[in-house]
């Protein structure tokens, strides 16, 4: 069977005509030895090495070795350096005679997402489409397009209708190339009703309706045209994974149908990720017409859903309903739901209520004082920094805050957000300086997480530094001095992209040297069904490591393990229905080791609950923080080193709150 990608022909002749094409010709077939990957192997080391390194100029000659695995192995290693010169060196390997060298192509020139690329993609697809190939190699193609190409190559590719549902390789590749350029803020109207198809129709697979709900559910639009569909769409996918993200684009159509359906599934599903994301909706789209929906849910058993609800309440409430936000406060509540109430009560009571606003803010005081952890502590001073007026109790609680990482962060995040509101200009103008004289002092201290968080005062245009008496350039470039590199590789990107807007030239700050080479030693007796188990707090968990995505990513997470570096460290991180995230040393997620990883790209994909993933703040800024995820999450491929699946006890993931810890971490076999 032939496919047609219909309106693609006239794009590859034109791209021929302009150069930088591929042979259509076959090449003659070569008898090859097969690809094989080993880690205790000299060829496969030497390689990777060289990628961890970032060594393109080593790289290039190698793609061109007589050795198949040599090849596959240089090809693959440009997904994850994604240097932009090697677009022409790779586009020979697209017509590869290693089908996994195609393909591990066409996923790299993706990932470095050069637009010059796209012609030869598409011409690649076209002959691979002409022979009838509903292959990976077809999907990873059309899914490369979609990261280089422009809006006219994705009308062209969605409006492709000869696909069939057992096409599956072919409807994968666009479906994820419309999500792809989504992401890249490239949408149209024959791409959405492209993915709305997908949702109605029952013959399509999983994956694919996960992808286009999720689209759905992250495209900047108003889905009001379509509202009769996603209802549609919502009640023929059964499936939580499916579901928790068409109700997020429920939202969108405004409708009262989709408000009626909304507030009837929260009630009845019994999944507490379709809830979250039901209240996210119901709070950002229908607040006023839902509010006592919301507020019941602060109720919740599932402590997920009781924070959604109150987050909903802080983000979205409305100083018309301030009393009941003070009546509900007045319960007894697990503190994070307490001192939401609270928040929510000082942040949307009116002005004229000065006793109740004291009030209030003497029981967040108290809070604040008798906190049984960091994080209710944090949670206080952030829900009191809500009233512009107490910013003398911010900058005391910054100044006496020591070894206490996490609550300086708070202070001074408090107070940066200050700056940017439109509040700012209503305290007085020794207040204001004060500020900006906390957030600078607290950045010149060389503390990573004050220096990545105040750097964002010197990114916008808000304030005129110069009648603080501060010179922006000057500021940032001592904060850049005082960096320990790489271990503050974050804080350094911060500044430096604040000191390329304040002074308008290119930094010649130098990305953070490699530090930290793999070690192949830790790797040894380590495969792919190798376990580890993770006790914490709320139970055990086991995770499946997984070396051949990521050999550099396993053998530091093992060497940590048997330093029993991740014992005692907190879930400093956790975000409802998306992730858990643990391994900082301070606590406030900025903490890291002193030195970096690489990030480790290959084609995998977070389309499932349970991936384990390295957190970073961009590429190669790698080191010691991971997280597992508690939902397709198809959003971070690509951008995050996969290295770990959990096999048992997502229960225990699902379970974990912020501030818990983890007892130890035990390789199994």
């Amino acid at each position: 069977m032939q496919f047609q990608f219909s309106g693609f022909v006239a794009l590859v002749l034109l791209f021929v005509g302009c150069g930088g094409g591929v042979e259509n010709a076959a090449e003659p077939e070569i008898v090859e030895p097969d690809i094989f990957v080993s880690y205790q192997d000299s060829i496969t080391q030497h390689v990777l090495d060289l990628q961890d390194r970032l060594e393109s100029a080593q790289l290039f000659p190698l793609l061109q070795s007589d050795n198949p695995t040599t090849r596959f192995l240089a090809t693959s290693a440009f997904a994850s350096i994604r240097d932009p010169q090697a677009v022409s060196h790779l586009i020979p390997r697209l017509r590869d005679t290693k089908v996994e060298t195609q393909q591990a192509a066409a996923y790299a020139l993706g990932q470095i997402g050069d637009e010059s690329a796209t012609s030869a993609l598409i011409q690649v697809f076209q002959y691979q489409d002409s022979v009838g190939a509903d292959s990976p190699v077809s999907a990873t193609l059309l899914e490369a397009v979609g990261k280089c190409g422009n809006e006219r190559h994705l009308d062209q590719l969605a409006t492709v209708s000869t696909y069939q549902p057992t096409d599956r390789h072919l409807i994968d590749g666009q479906i994820k190339a419309i999500y792809r350029f989504m992401l890249r803020s490239i949408t149209s109207e024959s791409g959405t009703r492209r993915m709305i198809e997908i949702l109605n129709n029952e013959q399509y697979a999983t994956t694919a309706k996960i992808y286009a709900a999720n689209y759905l559910a992250r495209i900047d639009a108003d889905l009001s045209s379509y509202t009769a569909d996603v209802l549609s769409a919502y009640r023929s996918n059964s499936q939580p994974n499916t579901q928790m993200f068409l109700a997020l684009a429920l939202g969108k159509t405004s409708d009262s149908r989709a408000l009626d359906l909304l507030t009837r599934e929260l009630g009845s599903n019994s999944d507490y990720r379709v809830k979250c994301n039901i209240l996210r909706s119901l709070g950002k789209n229908f607040y006023s017409d839902s509010r006592k929906t919301i507020h019941r849910s602060i109720r919740n058993s599932n402590a997920h859903v009781a924070g959604t609800a109150i987050q909903m309440m802080v983000e979205n409430g409305s100083s018309k309903y301030w009393r009941e936000y003070q009546n509900l406060s007045l319960g007894d509540y697990s503190w994070p739901v307490k001192i939401g109430l609270l928040q929510a009560t000082n942040r949307h009571m009116p002005a004229g209520n000065q006793m109740f606003k004291n009030i209030n803010e003497d029981l967040l005081r108290q809070r604040y004082r008798g906190a049984r952890n960091i994080y209710e502590k944090a949670a206080a001073l952030r829900a009191l920094s809500d009233n512009p007026a107490r910013s003398d109790f911010v900058i005391s609680s910054l100044k006496s805050s020591g070894d206490n990482y996490l609550l300086k962060s708070t202070a001074v995040q408090a107070l940066v957000d200050l700056v940017q509101s439109k509040k700012f200009g209503s305290i007085k103008e020794a207040k204001r300086k004060a500020v900006v004289n906390a957030i600078t002092e607290a950045m010149l201290t060389g503390d990573i997480g004050a220096a990545s968080i105040g750097a964002e005062i010197f990114e916008s245009d808000q304030i005129d530094f110069s009648s603080y008496g501060v010179d922006p350039a000057s500021i940032l470039t001592s904060t850049i001095e005082t960096l320990q590199l790489p271990r503050d590789v974050e804080a350094q990107k911060a500044l430096v992209k604040a000191l390329e807007k304040q002074t308008g030239q290119r930094s010649s700050t130098q990305d953070a040297r490699h530090s930290h080479p793999i070690s192949w030693s830790d790797l040894s007796g380590i495969g792919d069904s190798t376990l580890v188990e993770v006790a914490t707090n709320r139970g055990s968990f086991r995770m499946n490591l997984l070396p051949s995505l990521a050999p550099a990513s396993v053998a530091n997470f093992v060497d940590l393990v048997q330093l029993n570096f991740y014992d005692g460290k907190t879930f400093h991180r956790v975000v409802p229905n998306f992730v858990i995230q643990t391994g900082c040393e301070r606590g406030d997620g900025y903490g890291s080791r002193d030195y970096t990883i690489r990030s480790e790209l290959e084609q995998h994909y977070y389309d499932q609950e349970g991936y384990v993933g390295m957190a970073s703040a961009g590429n190669h800024t790698e080191s010691a923080q991971w997280f597992v995820t508690h939902c397709p999450t198809p959003h971070l491929d690509g951008n995050y080193s996969i290295f770990a699946k959990v096999v048992s006890g997502m229960d225990v993931i699902h379970k974990t709150r912020l501030g818990d810890k983890i007892e130890s971490i035990k390789l199994i076999n």
